[in-house]
């Protein structure tokens, strides 16, 4: 029999209960160019991040953690500028002032959830099949948002080629309330320029079997906001 607290939603998924911790907000601020973001130590485990620009028709994209052990940085690589945020379950959490709401411990009494604290929430899944062509760059059209969205970080993913061809990885921007266009674009550069622009007169085969790193998958990019 099941004991305890547990908070459901509408469609029957535990948001909280005393089995789950759930990552919370551990560090947040801004970015330009070739930033490097700060992720507060957490021994063995998995930190989160989301990332999002500063205005419509703004590129963001991250590049794989360093090898700087403490703290170790997620570097976003756009031109433009962005917000960054970092969850996790073991980092001390930034909290609301006050000391009123609810907080749920396990049986050994560690702390798994704390309305003081802010949580990611996934709002939706920008999907695409797998590509048999090379068909970047593309636009997802979306029901209308009422601001710029959070993307996760790790799904913007990033592939490493030859020694002579640059690194690409997957970019976003917002176009509009209803439009999300996705890119595969150089890595490392202030421009960001486009695989299309950088390696123009390449094939669409080379093209998808060089450089997207998506290639062989399905796309799947979340779209988050902060609860």
């Amino acid at each position: 029999m099941i004991t305890g607290l547990q908070v459901l939603n509408s469609t029957g998924d535990i948001q909280i209960d005393e089995k789950y911790f759930n990552s919370a907000l551990v560090s947040r601020g801004s970015f330009a160019n070739y930033s490097a973001i700060p992720i507060p130590p957490s021994p063995n485990e998995c930190f989160l991040a989301m990332i999002r620009p500063l205005g419509y028709g703004l590129w963001v994209s991250p590049v794989s953690p360093n090898t700087n052990p403490n703290p170790s940085y997620l570097y976003s690589v756009s031109g433009l500028s962005g917000e960054y945020a970092v969850f996790n379950t073991k980092a001390t959490p930034i909290r609301e002032p006050g000391n009123i709401g609810l907080q749920v411990y396990n049986p050994s009494g560690a702390l798994v959830f704390d309305s003081s604290c802010t949580y990611p929430r996934i709002t939706s899944v920008l999907s695409r099949g797998i590509p048999t062509t090379w068909d970047y760059p593309y636009i997802i059209n979306v029901p209308p948002m009422s601001g710029i969205p959070w993307f996760s970080a790790a799904d913007l993913r990033v592939r490493y080629g030859a020694e002579d061809m640059e690194p690409t990885g997957i970019h976003v921007r917002v176009l509009n309330s209803t439009q999300i266009e996705v890119d595969c674009r150089i890595m490392g550069n202030p421009d960001a320029p486009s695989v299309n622009t950088y390696y123009a007169g390449w094939s669409a085969s080379e093209k998808l079997n060089l450089f997207d790193p998506y290639q062989g998958v399905q796309t799947n990019i979340k779209v988050s906001s902060f609860i």
